[in-house]
């Protein structure tokens, strides 16, 4: 009856009946046609009929979902209505309902909601983004991180935007919001790391049944290209050291043909997950023909040839097996200059198994031309960037202080995105295991530039930068301390002042400001629509001053009221000024988020608290054309 139904719809629409559509839609949703099949008659309809027709037939949808709970399905149908018809009225209250039965146990929802703007006058398409964001970063969901593996979000701080991620390796860490869904690779529970937390008999299951689909959903948690030994080093263990060979076999034999599943090929074989399945071409077997450059190879004397002629018949060679055979001809029929012509091929960076060969043999054969060509590629990296790169991320006989520089270099101005994403990696890779070892080379003079170079960055995300420049005061406690004009001291009562301040304007402020915003979208025409312009222009303003609260909390410093020096005026001192009349002054000097002028308590970046700090009893400053002494300094109360 559904394939009826099915054909019918499809004649109704190619025919563009129009008004008999919508009775055959709810006798196809009667039928129990599967949700999949459903939304392609949708998107069917999205692409012949109006407009207005497939609105109503995806309403009638997301209400058929709701009235029978599921809710899962309703949400894909009203998401599909916020792309055609974002302005919909109707829709941020229905993404609402449906969000609360989607989430009737989760207690941030209340929160999360005003947060991304979601129903407060924020558009939907960028509302849900946001929306989706956070749902991602709840406690209790798995994530995956390129360098620390699988973890568990501990803690959402929604007034500070940060999340805490305890990662099953030991780390525990904390980083900001746009850092984190950059980062953070979300985790399905019925992925390879959850079956592998929560299911460990699942995991040995599909081993023996379906290795292919074991490494297909190790490969989606993950979303990186990975190498068949990588693959080895993370599954080995879970496999059985005997039995992996026959597992690999079969898991190979089954991914060749996974349309999810796209295969670099090479030397160095990389497999990747794809989201959208791709055809695989039909297996054919290749005819073994001789290239012309072969051919050359066969029939040149090589003590003939300039470097030059002999590089270009290197670099149109396509067989190992005929690259090896080239270079074992070199050192025999260019005894001279063998050593030259291996540099210049390295230069190039023409494949791995080349310049394993070629440092193989200069390091046994001729070590001055290796060293003489390691500081080459040091010295004019910039000429040869990818041979920086391949030594950096493979020799680790090259002093670990003289990479990182030149990696940040090419990082920061190299105009290929491929090569300063790959130096990026580098630097990162193992948990930051080349800065760690460069940090075992160097000064602390050395540490202090690489430390300030780091922040000063432009393209290193602020958790990278945070994290090596941990590691940095790890080795040398004595740059540990922050700079002073980076620090906000403040009282507790001062801090706790400004947390609440920040609540407010999240929590009461900005779903205040998304509402009318809201009242002013529902005047008509955005573009003549004056109220609509200062409602966001206000918004806008309130944002800026949120993100400056964070910012300055995040680098808030309570006053310890134990350890204020009383021997000069100090942050938590309290002064007593005498004038030439007489007449005494009492000031506290405590944090902006302190200050009540008329009580006589001052911030300590105020210009007149400016001028007290550092001095001692007995010395005078200036207030107005006023001349007065500190006649007392103690601690303020």
């Amino acid at each position: 009856m559904s394939q009826d139904l099915i054909k019918l719809f499809r004649s109704q629409l190619g025919n563009k009946r129009y008004d008999e559509l919508e009775t055959t839609w709810l006798e196809l949703l009667a039928s129990d046609l599967p949700f999949n099949e459903l939304m392609n008659l949708a998107e069917l309809a999205i692409r012949w009929a109006p407009k207005e027709r497939t609105v109503t037939l995806l309403w009638v949808l997301a209400d058929f979902c709701a009235e029978n709970n599921r809710f899962a399905e309703e949400m894909v149908a009203l998401r599909r209505l916020v792309q055609l018809n974002p302005d919909d009225e109707k829709l941020p209250k229905a993404l609402t309902r449906a969000l609360h039965n989607l989430y009737p146990d989760e207690a941030l929802l209340e929160k999360i909601l005003p947060k991304s703007g979601l129903g407060y006058g924020e558009p939907l398409a960028s509302a849900l983004t946001k929306f989706d964001t956070y749902c991602q970063l709840l406690p209790g969901k798995m994530v995956y991180d390129v360098q620390r593996g699988p973890g568990t979000i501990k803690h959402l701080d929604l007034l500070l935007d940060r999340v805490t991620i305890a990662f099953d390796q030991g780390a525990t860490i904390t980083i900001d919001l746009p850092t984190a869904s950059k980062q953070l690779q979300p985790l399905s529970p019925d992925g390879f790391f959850g079956l592998l937390k929560n299911s460990p008999a699942k995991i040995q299951e599909l081993a023996r049944q379906e290795p292919g689909k074991l490494v297909l959903i190790y490969l989606k948690d993950i979303n990186q290209p990975v190498t068949a030994q990588q693959i080895k080093s993370a599954l080995e263990s879970i496999i059985g050291k005997d039995e992996y060979a026959q597992f690999w076999e079969k898991a190979k034999k089954e991914l060749t043909n996974e349309p999810h599943i796209t295969i670099t090929p090479g030397a160095n074989r990389a497999y990747r997950y794809l989201d959208q399945p791709q055809q695989k071409p039909p297996t054919t077997v290749k005819q073994k023909t001789k290239s012309r450059a072969e051919s050359a190879l066969s029939s040149t004397q090589l003590a003939d040839k300039t470097s030059t002629e002999i590089i270009n018949l290197f670099q149109e060679l396509n067989s190992v097996s005929e690259k090896k055979q080239l270079l074992d001809r070199l050192i025999t029929e260019r005894p001279d200059d063998w050593h030259n012509i291996y540099t210049e091929l390295f230069l190039l960076v023409p494949d791995h198994r080349t310049c394993i060969t070629i440092r193989k043999r200069l390091m046994k054969q001729n070590l001055d031309a290796f060293q003489q060509l390691i500081e080459t590629i040091l010295i004019n990296y910039r000429n040869y960037p990818d041979a920086l790169i391949y030594i950096a991320e493979r020799f680790e006989t090259v002093p670990a202080r003289q990479l990182i520089t030149r990696l940040l270099d090419i990082i920061e101005t190299d105009p290929q995105k491929n090569r300063r994403s790959t130096a990026k990696k580098i630097l990162t890779a193992q948990t930051y295991h080349l800065i760690r070892k460069a940090l075992t080379e160097m000064e602390q003079t050395e540490a202090l530039r690489l430390k300030e170079r780091i922040k000063g960055s432009r393209v290193l995300e602020p958790f990278h930068q945070d994290e090596i420049n941990n590691i940095i005061a790890q080795k040398f406690t004595q740059l540990n301390q922050p700079h002073p004009s980076e620090v906000i001291y403040n009282t507790y009562e001062g801090i706790e002042q400004a947390k609440q301040q920040l609540q407010h304007l999240t929590q009461v402020e900005l779903p205040k400001s998304a509402e009318e915003i809201a009242r002013a979208r529902a005047f008509g025409d955005l573009s003549e629509n004056y109220e609509y312009k200062a409602a966001k222009e206000k918004q806008a303003r309130l944002m800026q001053q949120i993100n400056q609260l964070q910012s300055q909390l995040s680098r808030a410093q309570p006053i310890d009221p134990f350890k204020i020096d009383t021997s000069q005026v100090n942050v938590g001192c309290q002064v007593e000024l005498t004038g030439e009349d007489g007449d005494t002054y009492l000031y506290s000097i405590l944090g902006p988020w302190d200050a009540k002028y008329e009580q006589g308590i001052i911030s300590y970046l105020s210009p007149f608290a400016q001028q007290l700090l550092g001095k001692k009893t007995g010395e005078t400053v200036k207030m107005g054309d006023r001349e007065l002494k500190i006649t007392k300094i103690t601690r303020a109360s």
